[in-house]
């Protein structure tokens, strides 16, 4: 307001708007496996910022897969919150899936989900999540009305700046009573400036 051509000012103006104007990404994903499960799969994502922390995010996606012997679509959406205050961040959402079987009846399946991380230092964080959705990755799966609920903690430690250490516990419940627990670990490393090396391993 004061002066309108000061270049500083108008650049961190112009910053600012990128920073918290919505913004949209699109995605598409073909797969075909050993046991010939074909899927296609498009995501549209969406996000914007009201300021305080709080943040408005959601999603729309479909899915198309076959085996040799079925077909099924899959079509869903969901909308969701997020907060940062300090080194917390919590997010939640919730949404729905219609899903289409070519024998098994079709339904509509709620999904829901929700993370909160805690960094009380940049060079340590911790992070817990729950989520529950259908488990419809393939259409044999589609076709067997399976539902999952998953919950996962996740701790991280930065040694250096270039260097970080991460683990990982978790469970998977499935609705037909079968289920599975899970343990990782990893570290990345990173070599100069945009080059980043790592291992990971899973029991």
């Amino acid at each position: 307001a004061i002066d309108s051509t000061h270049k500083s000012a108008r650049e961190l103006l112009r910053t600012t708007r990128e920073v918290t104007r919505p913004s949209f990404e699109s995605s598409a994903h073909w797969s075909n496996d050993s046991d010939q499960n074909t899927s296609f799969w498009q995501t549209l994502t969406g996000n914007t910022a009201l300021g305080g922390g709080v943040g408005l995010f959601g999603s729309v996606n479909a899915l198309q897969t076959s085996d040799p012997a079925l077909e099924a679509t899959r079509f869903g959406a969901e909308a969701g919150v997020s907060l940062k205050s300090g080194p917390l961040f919590a997010s939640g959402a919730g949404g729905a899936r219609r899903l289409n079987p070519e024998i098994a009846p079709s339904r509509t399946a709620a999904t829901y989900r929700g993370r909160v991380s805690y960094r009380p230092v940049p060079r340590l964080g911790f992070g817990a999540g729950y989520a529950r959705q259908p488990f419809d990755e393939i259409a044999g799966l589609i076709e067997r009305e399976l539902d999952m609920e998953s919950l996962e903690g996740t701790p991280d430690v930065r040694p250096t700046n270039r260097l970080t250490v991460y683990g990982g516990a978790g469970a998977v419940w499935l609705s037909d009573g079968n289920s599975r627990t899970s343990f990782s670990a990893g570290l990345n490393q990173r070599i100069g400036r945009r080059i980043f090396a790592g291992v990971f391993g899973r029991t």
